[in-house]
């Protein structure tokens, strides 16, 4: 592969890396923002935002009623406790940490589950398809690993080369000298 492909590569899976760990960062922001919604008063929430804090979120709403609003305010630590979490685990798969998906990718999937209690398909398929797209910075990492390497090689090579070259220069200068004097030594 030339050098411009490999750039080319290395380009094209890096952006794939941090598309996949902004996935985190997505699922935090939604999560606060499905937080707000429901107290506040609103009767939707978005598909993209995880199910514990929804069911947190639902317990205090309930409980706000007997225990007032620290039922509120302690559901809404928590709930940004998890957001945090799942911003710190973006944070670690933008600086492509593998551990960060894979945590990142179970935490997630075990959240996906908690939709098949309320049997909200939507929920489910959203989570199948958001890990699938996480999962996909792995392979990249790797990939982008490889290309890194070899771009690596490439400029130790040439490297290589270009000091072979500089050698070669200076010892034909060199010659050139020694001639030189050895002609005006002559005359």
């Amino acid at each position: 592969m030339d050098n411009m492909n490999l750039i080319e590569s290395k380009l094209i899976l890096e952006s794939r890396v941090r598309s996949s760990a902004h996935w985190f960062y997505w699922i935090a922001g939604l999560s606060l923002i499905n937080t707000i919604v429901i107290f506040a008063g609103g009767s939707f929430s978005f598909v993209f935002g995880l199910g514990i804090t929804q069911i947190i979120d639902g317990f205090a709403y309930y409980l706000s009623e007997e225990f007032g609003n620290i039922a509120t305010y302690i559901a809404v630590a928590i709930d940004v406790f998890i957001a945090c979490m799942f911003i710190l685990i973006g944070k670690f798969a933008v600086k492509r940490k593998k551990r960060a998906f894979i945590v990142g990718m179970v935490l997630f999937g075990l959240d996906g589950l908690i939709f098949l209690i309320w049997t909200d398909y939507l929920s489910i398929a959203f989570h199948v398809w958001a890990v699938y797209s996480i999962y996909t910075g792995i392979p990249a990492i790797r990939h982008l690993e490889e290309v890194e390497k070899q771009l690596q090689e490439l400029k130790d090579s040439e490297a290589a080369k270009n000091a072979i070259a500089i050698e070669s220069q200076d010892i034909e200068e060199s010659e050139s000298e020694e001639d030189e004097e050895q002609q005006d030594q002559n005359i």
